[in-house]
């Protein structure tokens, strides 16, 4: 007679905790979602920065060594070498500047990263890197 309650009682507790999984994925997933999102973001952001570091450094390498050298030269060159990142959203600036009569080769970047996922609802955040080298004398 002891057995059968004990008996009754697991069954009503199973029947009790059925939707149990459910309500747990549902308070869990959004979170994890964002941290997916989130992560596949920061991916995405580290690679248009590092693109867009590579390219400023190899046009100032280029730059240089180069006896004349234009703005329009650095932007052509800074396409030609980077993949993946939108054009569109870089700005692009070279400049030339003169200490104790050494050229120096100047390259900035300015990218305007757009988040791809709109979960997340951040705003476009510039990525800025520019790199500076002495002119070779010809």
């Amino acid at each position: 007679m002891s057995a059968r309650p004990h008996a009754l009682f697991r069954r009503r507790g199973a029947r009790a905790r059925k939707g149990v999984a459910a309500v747990e994925l549902a308070m869990i997933l959004p979170a994890m979602m964002i941290l997916l999102f989130g992560a596949i973001e920061a991916g995405r952001m580290y690679y248009a920065w590092n693109t867009v570091r590579h390219g400023v450094d190899e046009v100032t390498r280029f730059a240089s060594v180069q006896q004349t050298f234009t703005e329009a030269e650095a932007i052509n060159l800074f396409s030609q070498r980077t993949t993946g990142v939108d054009m569109s959203n870089v700005t692009l600036v070279y400049s030339e500047t003169t200490v104790n009569t050494v050229v120096h080769a100047t390259v900035s970047a300015t990218y305007r990263h757009v988040f791809m996922v709109p979960i997340l609802m951040l705003p476009p955040i510039n990525i800025t890197t520019s790199n500076t080298m002495p002119r070779s004398n010809f």
